[in-house]
């Protein structure tokens, strides 16, 4: 395996460091961590140890269409011995992730044809045990030894730091990230100011990372998800309004201006590239807001067909927030755009559903959080969808 270049990895270190708040922000993964050492060592049934231990895992194993806990949560009870296949020190690891997935997929068929949870009447049923779910499972298990591993984050910054990826079985390329992360520790550890605080950090909240793993993945998932694009996540102003009330409000806050006529559509599309910007903004101001439990950016990880762009939680801990983002550097008046499924979806989960207007972005950073279905908004239709018929003649 080449080796890294420091000059590369250390100034993406110096920048981590300047932005050690992110352990604040990701803090879930060290609840995580310490949930599973509490409640997995126990004398508990395996229902019990399994629902406690992984109670805080969040999106490490949850996110729209990829439901691993899931399926860990009703498969493990019914073979609680792939976990002992799995979790064998003494046998090679790809030999026993090889046999713990076999093991999975085999227990799936016999329940399906057992009839437990229905499953009979289902044509096919994902596991979803990939290398992703696997290396959360070692993780916890084990975690001096591994770390978190999600082939699109290894990507990124393996372009990042200009590393080639040689290997393409998934299972040989999480060893492989596994490798890298070693090395990226290494140079990590030379900070020792910062690897002190990190210790006091440690200590303060009662978390253990002896061996610094996973502060180690949560630099690497840091400097592929935020660097360049974070902006903090601190607001002038912040509006919250009920939907039906979003035209009256905006109207109390909008000097009347005369001037020439805006092409606002075209305006939008050079404005685009704030989309992002304006997502990761509100990623980090949720994470704040909500204390570090679990936000989960679906349109960076689903794409842009959910109806919404980011999953958070309400002050509850559990109540979800469906969060659609919409980003000007424009003021409060400036008029934005929604799709017929942001409206769809925004009609059927309307209590649970908000647009986060920012505005002046890049200025002041001001905030209007508007709760409702969009079809509480006074909104004007700007566009048309064609459909060209063959002509026959």
């Amino acid at each position: 395996m080449a080796g890294i270049k420091q000059e590369i990895i250390k100034p993406l270190i110096e920048w981590y460091i300047q932005k050690e708040t992110w352990l604040d922000l990701e803090r879930y993964k060290w609840e995580a961590f310490r949930m599973f050492n509490e409640c997995f060592y126990t004398d508990d049934t395996i229902d019990n140890r399994i629902r406690n231990s992984f109670s805080r895992v969040a999106n490490l194993l949850i996110s729209k269409q990829y439901y691993p806990l899931l399926m860990f949560k009703q498969v493990i009870p019914q073979k609680p011995e792939l976990l002992d296949i799995l979790f064998d020190e003494n046998i090679e690891i790809t030999s026993r992730i090889t046999n713990y997935v076999d093991g999975f997929k085999e227990t799936i068929e016999n329940m399906k044809r057992a009839g437990i949870y229905g499953w009979n009447t289902k044509a096919k049923i994902s596991d979803y045990q990939d290398p992703r779910a696997i290396s959360v499972y070692l993780s916890l298990r084990f975690p001096n030894k591994y770390y978190i591993y999600k082939y699109d984050i290894y990507k990124g910054f393996a372009n990042l730091i200009g590393y080639d990826i040689i290997h393409t079985n998934k299972i040989d390329r999480m060893l492989e990230f596994f490798k890298l992360c070693d090395e990226v520790k290494k140079v990590l550890l030379t900070k020792e100011d910062f690897i002190n605080d990190y210790k006091d950090w440690l200590q303060n909240n009662g978390y253990s990372d002896q061996t610094y793993n996973l502060l180690t993945q949560d630099f690497i998932y840091s400097v592929v998800r935020h660097r360049e694009q974070y902006s903090d996540a601190k607001t002038n102003e912040v509006l919250e309004i009920e939907a039906k009330d979003l035209v009256s409000t905006i109207a109390k806050h909008t000097i009347q201006k005369v001037g020439k006529k805006i092409d606002f559509v075209k305006r939008d599309e050079r404005n685009r590239g704030l989309g992002k910007e304006g997502e990761l903004w509100v990623l980090n101001y949720e994470k704040e807001r909500t204390k570090g439990k679990a936000v989960v950016h679906i349109s960076e990880e689903q794409g842009d067909g959910a109806g919404y762009d980011i999953l958070s939680v309400e002050d509850d801990g559990i109540t979800p927030r469906y969060i659609e983002v919409k980003t000007t550097t424009g003021g409060i008046d400036t008029p934005f755009f929604f799709s017929d499924n942001e409206l769809q979806f925004s009609i059927e989960h309307k209590e649970n559903y908000y647009i986060y207007r920012i505005y002046d972005f890049g200025k002041e950073n001001n905030l209007a959080i508007i709760h409702g279905g969009l079809d509480e908004i006074d909104a004007q239709p700007v566009s048309y969808r064609c459909v060209l018929k063959k002509i026959t003649v």
